[in-house]
């Protein structure tokens, strides 16, 4: 059977404005990597110098941190309790086991602005932190790099927040049975040296997960979301499979129910979404000449349309019913075709949604 053909929108009205206040920057698309770094590698390595800002971010911490560490260590610190801080003259590295070790203490924050590593191979490999804490809120906050095996092993509710450099031979952060309602920002790099997940939901449910411009996550399947939810995840940056196999870019069974695509998201030699979607924002397609690829229709799907060469483009790989449409209510029409918005799906099939609005590029 043929696949459907292409649908377009033709607009034949003056230019003008959906919505009010300031639209997202044409550039959010257009603007960013057109090209796919040469190697993983390259883009770790810009990550590992930590800026001014993230050591002045780092400050706060510091006043309150409970345990600090401010030069090299080589064997593994139990946390006590309360604030954990590394500096950026501070590290932990160990040869076997876990770097860091939080098990059933009042931890309520780490800020690693230096260095946290563990063996990524052999008998002895573990996460580089190691997380199981008693507080009703918990956050790591990392700005330096943290190279291990496992990368960090939730077993409680935390909030991750990476600027730096994080890397995992296995899975780089691991959302254990315990840690569901955690979630993760990034500004960085995620990614695994070796194989398989960035990130990985195996806790159940995640509130979000957030990939800033500029931020950067990739792996064979960078965002593993097994039969889990996560309730909102929103792109700027770049999620892409690096790996010679066929991989998802969010690969598993399970469920998303806002996903908002402002950046890239790129399979290897596959669909790049394979989790089911509820309501699906995107933006990414023209100005890249990377469409967005869905394993099945989203409950509801919402048109980024920032200028006739910078907009959304969907291909879906199967469609079992129909899937809502609208614009976005922050688009800018102009008079003119936006060539091939859906495809893989007939007219039949498409119902009429409201438009949303997205958060801006870059918050």
């Amino acid at each position: 059977m043929s696949r459907p053909a292409a649908l377009d929108i033709s607009v034949s009205t003056p230019p003008r404005r959906f919505g009010t206040g300031e639209r997202d920057p044409a550039s959010a698309i257009g603007q960013q990597h057109r090209s796919r770094p040469t190697t993983f590698q390259q883009t770790l390595k810009t990550s590992l110098f930590a800026s001014t800002a993230a050591l002045l971010a780092l400050a706060p911490a510091l006043a309150r941190a409970d345990q600090t560490v401010s030069s090299a260590q080589t064997s593994a610190l139990t946390a006590t309790g309360g604030n954990l801080a590394i500096t950026g003259s501070g590290s932990i590295a160990v040869s076997s086991g876990a770097a860091v070790i939080v098990s059933g203490v009042n931890q309520t924050g780490i800020s690693n602005a230096g260095s946290i590593s563990a063996a990524t191979s052999g008998s002895g490999a573990g996460p580089a932190i190691s997380f199981s804490s008693t507080a009703s809120s918990a956050s790591i906050d990392n700005s330096g790099t943290l190279v291990s095996k496992n990368g960090i092993q939730a077993y409680s509710p935390v909030a991750i927040t990476n600027s730096g450099s994080m890397v995992g031979s296995d899975r780089t952060i691991t959302f254990q049975t315990g840690s569901a309602g955690s979630s993760v920002s990034n500004s960085g790099a995620i990614g695994v040296s070796q194989n398989y997940a960035a990130i990985s939901n195996q806790a159940g449910t995640l509130t979000s997960v957030t990939n800033s411009l500029g931020g950067r996550i990739a792996a064979f399947i960078p965002i593993e979301n097994g039969s889990g939810t996560i309730q909102t995840l929103t792109n700027y940056g770049q999620i892409y499979s690096i790996h010679f196999a066929n991989a998802s870019a969010i690969g598993g069974g399970g469920t998303i129910t806002n996903l908002i695509n402002y950046g890239t998201i790129v399979g290897h030699n596959t669909t790049a979404i394979a989790n089911t979607v509820v309501n699906l924002t995107n933006a990414q397609g023209a100005a890249t000449a990377t469409p967005l690829s869905i394993a099945a229709q989203a409950t509801n799907y919402t048109e980024v349309l920032l200028s006739p060469t910078n907009y959304g483009q969907l291909l879906l790989s199967t469609v079992t019913g129909s899937m809502n449409f609208a614009l976005s209510a922050d688009s800018v029409l102009t008079a003119g075709t936006y060539a091939s918005v859906l495809s893989g799906i007939t007219a039949a099939n498409i119902g009429q949604g409201a438009g949303q609005r997205a958060a801006r590029p870059g918050r």
